[in-house]
């Protein structure tokens, strides 16, 4: 018989499946399948949103033929399958069940779109019909052709990079430059945990027309929040197709019931017809430090060559981000070194109101808002001293020391919430600026005439 792994691709959903059943008294009933899962060489798994006539059917006559087809090929594949039996809770119903709620929530039909439960099918034979004519949209749509074996070569080159980065903001913006240049993943982003908080904050990103840094995602929404909160890789070849079909079943437009106006005050960076998405949870020792995501305009897109390539990558990222994290965190101040020269300020007439808001946490800029939390902290006390003391050098021990700024005791990834902060006044307000001061400073630079209101 032939392996199912052999033409596993056809498991991906980007080509949809049918499956033949037939009631006990010999009625047959054909059905479109989204997406059939492979689950080991012997059984499949189906998953039950709607066809109450194909589960009947097999719930009386448990024979079944399920066919599939390979979009690298277009082959069909035959499956003969027998009912094996139903599971609506344990780990497996766990994981697929996720997935389900990341396309209802990229949709909009979170609330409707639900896996009711997997239909486990029992696989008996298997046959290769050949390439047939296939006539749906997914046939006429020409699929990228990708890599299926993983280059060392660009993968080493890769790591070289990673290696010689000497701040997190180097280590973030090189490794996605090298997965564009050397394995043409155009279109990425990294966003990072911090602390005890319960959402993603986008760090850095490539290939998008929007700025996006500081645009977070609550941990357990969407592609990217399921990849962290299971901290398993999550990945669609087909979107488009999955989305239509999730607000085909929904009865009425998802109203956003965010809790916080503040969380999408910065819109998530996106393709506008992203059709293949893949999200990494970045892992170290059990511990989720965040998710690296990269997307794509073409179906099919990501292959195993490529989730080979990302989680290998996750991993190296994140020995290098605790690696740089540790030299930072014991980082002290030099008295005996001569005080590194900070960029000069220049002058401007341009006034500029910050206004902080202690209910919300968040810093508005000439009434937009501009960025929360710890960063914003941050950034209110540098500005008060600034304006009451003149002062513009500070130290990161000092900052740690300040309880106002509640930072964590142990990792609180300062110097993330350093990059996210500076690369949001770089697009923001160009005219006020936080740059390296030497070994264990920052520097605040303020061009312009700044005003400063606490609400």
């Amino acid at each position: 018989m032939i392996s199912p792994s052999s033409f596993k691709n056809a498991f991906l959903g980007v080509i949809p499946s049918t499956i033949l059943t037939a009631s006990p008294e010999g009625i047959p009933n054909v059905a479109y399948l989204s997406q059939v899962y492979l689950l080991n060489e012997t059984q499949l798994g189906l998953t039950t949103q709607f066809f109450n006539k194909t589960k009947s059917n097999i719930s009386t006559n448990p024979h079944c033929t399920v066919r599939v087809y390979d979009p690298d090929n277009f082959c069909a594949y035959e499956i003969e399958a027998k009912f094996s039996h139903t599971e609506s809770d344990g780990p497996l119903f766990s994981q697929l069940a996720k997935k389900f709620d990341a396309i209802a929530d990229y949709s909009g039909a979170s609330h409707f779109f639900k896996l009711q439960s997997i239909e486990v099918l029992n696989i008996v034979n298997i046959e290769k019909i050949g390439n047939e004519a296939y006539s749906s949209e997914e046939a006429s749509v020409p699929l990228p052709t990708r890599r299926t074996a993983i280059d060392l070569d660009s993968l080493q080159r890769v790591c070289e990079r990673v290696s010689e980065a000497k701040t997190l903001e180097d280590l973030f913006d090189s490794i996605l430059k090298a997965i564009d240049w050397e394995f043409g993943l155009r279109h990425s982003m990294i966003l990072m945990k911090q602390g005890d908080s319960d959402r993603l904050y986008t760090i850095s990103t490539r290939g998008y027309d929007q700025f996006g840094v500081g645009s977070e995602v609550k941990i357990g929404e969407g592609v990217i929040g399921r990849a962290a909160e299971m901290k398993v890789p999550f990945a669609h070849a087909s979107l488009p197709r999955e989305i239509l079909y999730a607000r085909a079943t929904a009865p009425s437009p998802h109203q956003n019931n965010s809790d916080s106006v503040v969380q999408y005050a910065i819109p998530l960076p996106g393709l506008k017809t992203s059709c293949s998405q893949m999200a990494i949870p970045i892992v170290l020792r059990g511990e989720l430090l965040g998710v690296l995501f990269a997307e794509s305009e073409n179906i099919y897109e990501f292959r195993d060559s490529d989730e080979s390539i990302l989680k290998t990558l996750s991993h190296v990222l994140a020995l290098a981000i605790q690696n740089l994290q540790l030299c930072h965190d014991f980082e002290i101040v030099d008295a005996a070194s001569p005080d590194v020269t900070s960029p000069k300020a220049r002058p401007s007439k341009e006034k500029l109101i910050f206004s902080y808001f202690q209910k919300e946490d968040c810093i508005l800029l000439n009434g937009e808002y501009l960025i929360r939390n710890v960063p914003a902290r941050i950034l209110w006390r540098m500005l008060k001293e600034y304006q009451m003391q003149g002062k513009t050098e500070f130290t990161n021990r000092e900052l740690r020391m300040d309880s106002w700024l509640q930072l964590p005791e142990v990792k609180d990834n300062l110097e993330t919430r350093l990059i996210l902060l500076r690369k949001r006044l770089e697009k923001k307000c160009p005219l006020v600026s936080i740059v390296s001061g030497g070994r264990g400073r920052i520097a605040l630079v303020v061009s312009g005439d700044i005003t400063l209101s606490e609400n």
